[in-house]
Parts: C-alpha cells; structure tokens; sequence
C-alpha cells in the first residue's frame, strides 16, 4: 500500500515534467512553490516510503491514516494547482559543457607548444627504438646462448655485458629525460604564471 500510493503519486509528478529517481527529486524539479503543509507532507511520504522499502516490512497501523491523508493533501494540490495554472514551466535545458581536457584539445596549438608536443614524440621514439633495437637483440641472444647450453655460465659472462649494453644506456636515457623535463605544455604555462 506504501509504495502503491508513492509510486502513484511519483507517476503523477512525473506527467507534471518532474525528473529524478524519487518523490522529492521530482516535486523539487517542478519549481512550484509549496506551501510548508504540502511541504511537510512530501518529506513525511518520502520517509516511510523509504523506510517500508529498505527497513521496514509494512508502515505501522498508527502511521496508516496520517499516511492515507498525506497522500490525499499532495494530490489533491497537484490536482488543484494543474487546474490553475496548467502544467509548469520547464527549465531551459543548458547545454552540456565539455570537459576541459576537450576544449583544450579543440584548441590550435602555439608554436611553442607544437614545438614541446613534437620533442616529446622524438624522445618517446627513441626510446622505442632503444628497446626495440637495444634490449630485444640482447635478450635474444641470451636466450639463444641458453638453448645453445651454456647454462647458468652464460648468464654469468653475460651479465655484465647486458648491463654494459643495456642498463647502462636506459639508465642515462632515463635521467636524461628527467633534465630535460618531459612536461607538458599546460604545466609549464601554469608555472609561468606564477
């Protein structure tokens, strides 16, 4: 009966124009002006309307014709207000604002930022290439020595010149692009400003 005569009135509000998930959501989405007694009414159904769906098996029979009543009041005003001024204004609807990762990707370029975004896409090729021509060859050829049975030996003897060949060199690239300062043009343009 509780969730009846809620769902009855959320319908009722609903083909007013009222958007939202529940009973309040849509009453307050009207923009009509309640008097405080319908006011009080509506947070009185919205309470054992939720209590009666998430705590409760059914209202108490203490609550039932205060409920009932309740119920009857808000009608009742949507009814008679429909009759007086007919159906409420919609809002406008605003258009969606998009995100400012959007407008700034919408955005043309500087030439300083050009600049800084094609030496970031310089320094991530080389660092591809490194891997791919660097890296790649080397383990290949340890596991090559490996299948080969050198065993743990070629680890060993080998250990050494993978970090020669490999480690060594990522190791630099690595701090040098921590010098360099890989960052981005809006971080930079933040920090100038200061």
């Amino acid at each position: 009966m509780v969730l009846n005569k809620a769902k009855a009135l959320e319908r009722q509000f609903k083909a007013l124009g009222g958007e939202g998930r529940g009973l309040r959501e849509r009453a307050l989405s009207l923009g009509i002006a309640y008097p405080v007694g319908i006011q009080n009414d509506l947070a009185y159904i919205s309470h054992w309307r939720n209590a009666v769906a998430h705590e409760l098996d059914d209202l108490p029979a203490e609550h039932e014709q205060t409920y009932l009543a309740a119920c009857t009041r808000v009608s009742n005003f949507l009814d008679s207000y429909l009759a007086r001024h007919g159906l409420p204004a919609a809002p406008a609807p605003t258009p969606p604002t998009p995100a400012p990762e959007v407008v700034k990707a919408a955005a043309p370029l500087t030439p300083e930022e050009r600049a800084q975004q094609d030496r970031q896409e310089r320094q991530f090729l080389l660092l591809i290439r490194v891997i791919t021509f660097v890296v790649l060859p080397a383990a290949f050829w340890l596991l090559d020595r490996w299948i080969q049975g050198w065993g743990w030996a070629a680890l060993r003897s080998l250990g050494t010149l993978v970090m020669v060949i490999v480690a060594v060199p990522l190791f630099a690239f690595g701090i040098g692009l921590s010098v360099i300062d890989i960052s981005s043009p809006v971080r930079k343009k933040s920090n100038a400003r200061v």
